[in-house]
C-alpha cells in the first residue's frame, strides 16, 4: 500500500519600504534682475527657506545649482542667438562657482541648518555680472537663463535626500545708452573728460574757436545744448553774442538761457571707440563802449539715446 505524505509547503514574502523624509521645506526666492553698467558688478542675491518638518534629518539643508540654458558652468543668459557671460558664486570673494548635486564639492554648494520646524534660514549667492564695453556690440535688450535650485535634507548620517527644486529666471538688462566725452581737437574718448574751457586770449571781432564732443552709443541719439546767459558772453553789462555749431549742423544763437537747442543726431550705434562731433563756437562782434574784463559763459551739452 503506498501511503501518500502530502507536504505543505509555506512561504511568506517580506517587503520591505524605505519612505524619504519629506521635509516639506518651503523656498522663498524671487527671480534675479541687474542691469549691466560701466563697471563690473558683484550683486548680492538672497533666498529664504522654511522647514515644515519636525524631523531631525531635516535640520540641515543643502542647494544645489544647476547649469542653466548653458548646459555649462560657464553660465550665459540668451536673446536670440547673443548670449552674455555670467556666473553664480557661493562666496562674494568669487572663489567657488556652484554647481549642481553630482558635481558639486565643499564650497561648490549652499548648506544652512533648520533648528526646528518652521524655522526660516536666509542664505545669499553673487552674481558677477559683466561692464558695459564687454558687450557693447550687442545693443540693447533683455538676457534671461533658467537656473533649477535642487534642495537637499542632510541626515544625521550623512545621506542626503533629495527634497525639491525651485527655478529663478535670471535677466540681466543692456540698457540704450549714449555717453560723451569734450576736449580739443583731434581728443579720443574718455568718459571722465566732461568739461573743457574755450580760452578766446584777447577777444577779436569773428573769430573762431573748435572742440571735439566724443559720443559713443549702442543706439542712435541726439545731441542738446543748452546756454546759462542766452548765447552771450558776458562781463558785468557788457556782452557778446556768439553762434554755435556741432558737426555739420547749422550755426546756432542759444538765445533763450538755459533753454535746451536740437543741435544734431546720429540715427544708429556708433562703433566701440565713440564718433567724434566737432564743435565750433565763434564770437560776432563786441560793441565799441565793452568793458574790459573777463567775459564767460556756460554751455551745457546732453546727449539722449534714442
Amino acid at each position: 500500500m503506498n501511503i501518500l505524505k502530502p507536504i505543505l509547503i509555506l512561504s511568506a514574502l517580506v517587503s520591505y519600504c524605505a519612505y524619504a523624509q519629506n521635509c516639506n521645506y518651503n523656498i522663498n526666492a524671487s527671480n534675479f534682475v541687474s542691469q549691466i553698467q560701466d563697471n563690473e558688478q558683484i550683486v548680492s542675491y538672497h533666498f529664504e527657506i522654511r522647514r515644515g518638518s519636525n524631523s531631525n534629518n531635516c535640520r540641515t539643508f543643502r542647494a544645489y545649482f544647476g547649469k542653466g540654458n548653458a548646459n555649462s558652468y560657464s553660465r550665459k543668459v540668451f536673446n536670440g542667438n547673443k548670449s552674455i557671460n555670467y556666473n553664480i558664486y557661493s562666496d562674494s570673494g568669487l572663489n567657488n562657482v556652484v554647481k549642481e548635486y553630482g558635481d558639486a564639492n565643499l564650497g561648490e554648494y549652499v548648506e544652512g541648518f533648520l533648528p526646528n520646524r518652521n524655522s526660516y534660514y536666509s542664505f545669499t549667492v553673487y552674481i558677477r555680472v559683466t561692464n558695459l564695453n564687454s558687450v557693447f556690440s550687442n545693443g540693447p535688450g533683455y538676457y534671461n537663463d533658467l537656473i533649477p535650485i535642487s534642495f537637499y535634507g542632510l541626515k544625521s548620517n550623512g545621506d542626503v535626500l533629495y527634497q525639491r527644486t525651485a527655478y529663478v529666471n535670471m535677466q540681466i538688462i543692456i540698457p540704450r545708452y549714449a555717453e560723451l566725452s569734450i576736449g580739443p581737437v583731434g581728443a579720443s574718448h574718455d568718459p571722465s573728460n566732461t568739461n573743457y574751457t574755450m580760452n578766446f586770449g584777447t577777444i577779436q571781432n569773428n573769430e573762431s574757436m573748435n572742440a571735439s564732443l566724443i559720443v559713443k552709443g549702442n543706439v542712435g541719439f541726439g545731441i542738446y545744448m543748452a546756454s546759462m546767459n542766452g548765447g552771450k558772453l558776458i562781463n558785468n553789462n557788457s556782452f557778446i553774442n556768439y553762434l554755435v555749431s556741432v558737426g555739420n549742423s547749422n550755426t546756432t544763437s542759444l538765445n533763450n538761457p538755459g533753454q535746451s537747442y536740437y543741435m544734431t543726431q546720429r540715427n544708429n550705434a556708433t562703433s566701440q571707440a565713440g564718433e567724434s562731433f566737432p564743435i565750433t563756437v565763434q564770437l560776432q562782434t563786441l560793441s565799441p563802449n565793452a568793458e574790459s574784463g573777463n567775459y564767460s559763459d556756460v554751455i551745457t551739452i546732453t546727449v539722449n539715446a534714442w
